[in-house]
């Protein structure tokens, strides 16, 4: 459950927003967004979005979407193609109305999420696999997920455990992605968790 002591550095209000984040690739995140949308798609339009913060050298994790990033340091692409094996192509095949990802260096994050809302606006609710993204905006539900057993996190994980509304340690054989998804319901205007989750 959050600590209410943490002091929160978002400064976007979006309770409209789901964000999934976790302590490093492979933990579950796409799983428990796509279980969302599928969810709830029938019930109302949903834009999902990914967002890669990107670091020198590591362009190679995150796949070809084009060309560099911009002057500003950040890209978005809209995926208009539901056929391949791209997470936002899997959100789009989940019923997502639309879905975008977002490539930003860290200083440029904040003017990467603004340019994204002038494209899709921000009445929809909207379903985000992002860490980084945590920093900016204070979403309905920020759900953390890590990996079980030991675990090396990325820099800056457990500065934001304290800011999730749910926590997951994830396990593959024991399908925890359904388990996480089935704590997160969207009332109509915002999403919304169950208390702290421990599924294991």
């Amino acid at each position: 459950m959050r600590n209410e002591k943490t002091q929160d550095p978002a400064i976007i209000q979006m309770p409209q927003m789901l964000i999934a984040g976790g302590s490093s690739r492979n933990v579950g995140k796409t799983s428990v967004c796509l279980r969302l949308i599928e969810r709830y798609a029938k019930l109302t339009d949903i834009v999902a979005l990914k967002v890669t913060r990107v670091y020198p050298g590591e362009e190679e994790y995150h796949g070809n979407h084009g060309e560099m990033l911009s002057g500003n340091g950040f890209r978005i692409t809209e995926e208009t193609h539901g056929s391949s094996m791209k997470d936002t192509a899997r959100m789009l095949r989940a019923g997502a109305k639309r879905a975008f990802y977002i490539e930003t260096t860290e200083e440029a994050l904040q003017e990467a999420f603004q340019a994204f809302t002038l494209l899709a606006g921000t009445s929809s609710a909207f379903v985000c696999e992002s860490r980084s993204l945590r920093k900016i905006v204070k979403p309905g539900v920020f759900v953390l997920i890590r990996q079980a057993g030991t675990f090396t996190a990325k820099k800056g994980f457990n500065l934001l455990e304290p800011l999730a509304d749910l926590t997951a340690v994830f396990n593959p054989q024991a399908q925890t992605s359904a388990a996480i998804a089935g704590r997160i319901r969207w009332d109509g205007c915002r999403w919304m968790a169950d208390p702290e989750i421990s599924a294991k």
